[in-house]
């Protein structure tokens, strides 16, 4: 039977419109904290791995007896207002799971994974080169047609200002000791942006966390980008160190960062009631005393990642007890909750997250 120019096209409006999803979400900031492990955001302080006098004071301050209470404590914003509100993904304790597609199990695959939605064999190392293909960050910038300001990534760690886009200057990207892009820095935001270089760390790659926060969070009241990526880094660095206070920490300092962003965002018209905040981590780690410090393509169980939502969208389904996803449909359900259509961006991108849809 021969079919009709229009039917055909009829045919293409109604898959594209099955594809895209009409929701209230206008905006989305997406936040990742760098090599935090599933078993701390879901039962918090692990004692098995300290001892001696370090491991009673982390007792003292971190533990509790059941692993709701332990994780509560070490993530309070987390457990009582996101996982309330919306989705968290991946306690292997409960049937849960949020895997890695690469094998890699380190931070650029991971990255690569996140912001384009597949595993990319070519990124098979932390060199600090361009990511090979277009990512979900520069793809809402051009699909939309968003003024410069309109999508940015701020990054602890200095390669995610390459693993943020392809073609270099399609978004604002600032990572590691980087200053702002000429022309875009006033007012709180300069004063962040000149007191990085005197804030050090150890690390000459990895900038301090807070001043990295600093930095995302004035330029989102100041800019109020459609798309904000912020990459927290120092919880992957202080485990390579063995330091499982600082990890710690850091781990405490992020679940701030995410009330505070979630507390702006509400009170801003723009973004009230029309964002959906992310939060996952680029790999996991061992799960044992000697290899909780590592991860990579050699480390048992490194692959096991975790992944937090919450926004107008989301169901308020809490802490998920079945279900296997992969690190692989994040881009997509970014785009997803943006209205815009996955498939055009990669089609060889994992498929959204549909339990983060309310109506899936």
């Amino acid at each position: 039977m021969k079919i009709s120019a229009g039917i055909r096209l009829l045919v293409a409006l109604c898959c594209l419109h099955a594809s895209v999803y009409a929701g209230e979400t206008r905006r989305v900031v997406l936040v990742t904290a760098d090599g935090v492990r599933w078993q701390e955001l879901f039962s918090g302080f692990d004692k098995t791995i300290v001892e001696g006098k370090e491991g009673a004071a982390l007792v003292k301050k971190y533990d509790a007896p059941t692993a709701q209470e332990r994780r509560a404590k070490l993530l309070p914003f987390l457990w009582n207002e996101i996982s309330r509100k919306g989705v968290v993904i991946g306690n292997r304790d409960r049937g849960s799971a949020f895997r890695l597609k690469n094998p890699y199990r380190f931070s650029y695959p991971g990255y690569a994974e996140i912001l384009t939605g597949q595993y990319l064999e070519a990124v098979k190392s932390n060199d600090p080169v361009r990511i090979p293909r277009e990512t979900v960050l520069e793809y809402t910038a051009r699909v939309l047609s968003l003024p410069r300001t309109g999508v940015a990534a701020f990054a602890a760690w200095d390669i995610i200002y390459f693993a943020a886009c392809k073609t270099e200057g399609a978004v604002v990207a600032n990572a590691g000791y980087q200053s702002l892009p000429e022309g875009l820095a006033s007012g709180s935001l300069e004063t962040w942006n000149r007191v990085q270089f005197d804030i050090l760390t150890p690390w000459d790659s990895v900038r301090d966390d807070e001043v990295t926060f600093q930095l995302a969070y004035e330029y989102l009241r100041l800019y109020q980008p459609t798309l904000l990526f912020l990459s927290l880094g120092e919880p992957d660095d202080w485990s390579h160190e063995g330091r499982y206070d600082r990890a710690l920490q850091s781990i405490q300092h992020l679940d701030r960062c995410l009330q505070k962003l979630w507390e702006t965002v509400q009170s801003l018209p723009d973004y009230r009631d029309k964002t959906t905040l992310i939060v996952t981590t680029d790999h996991g780690r061992g799960s044992k005393k000697k290899s909780w410090k590592d991860h990579g393509e050699k480390v048992k169980e490194a692959e096991y990642v975790w992944l937090a939502a919450i926004g107008p969208d989301t169901p308020a389904l809490g802490e998920l007890s079945s279900g296997t996803y992969y690190q692989s449909q994040t881009a997509a359900t970014i785009l997803r909750f943006l209205g815009l259509d996955p498939k055009a961006f990669n089609p060889a991108a994992g498929e959204p997250i549909g339990v983060l849809f309310k109506g899936e």
